[in-house]
């Protein structure tokens, strides 16, 4: 956060100031590659709605503000890792599903 590389997104609803769920958009140092590229990429962590508040549009105004705070600064692409319950509200917004492999020591 020292770095400024962790910008949040808080919903909160309007009279009483609840928070109805967030996100985050991690800026993560881009692997060296041959071809240009940008210093750090964005990563959509952290998304969360609050059970009272789900399937009522704030997970997609989250991922909205975190598009559009994405295009203000510049960048061209999103990653995320998409539970099987979110993947609908990427997929409303065109995300792709691409592959991932980890190892766990």
């Amino acid at each position: 956060m020292s770095e400024k590389r962790l910008i949040g997104f808080v919903v909160s609803e309007e009279e009483s100031g609840t928070v109805a769920g967030s996100g985050c958009i991690w800026l993560t140092e881009e692997q060296p590659r041959f071809i240009e590229t940008q210093l750090y990429s964005p990563y959509l962590i952290s998304m969360y709605t609050e059970k009272n508040f789900r399937r009522r549009g704030v997970a997609k105004l989250i991922v909205q503000s975190a598009i559009d705070w994405c295009r203000a600064h510049g960048y061209n692409m999103i990653n995320l890792q998409a539970s099987e319950k979110g993947r609908s509200v990427y997929e409303h917004f065109g995300f792709k599903p691409t592959n991932e492999m980890r190892l766990i020591l």
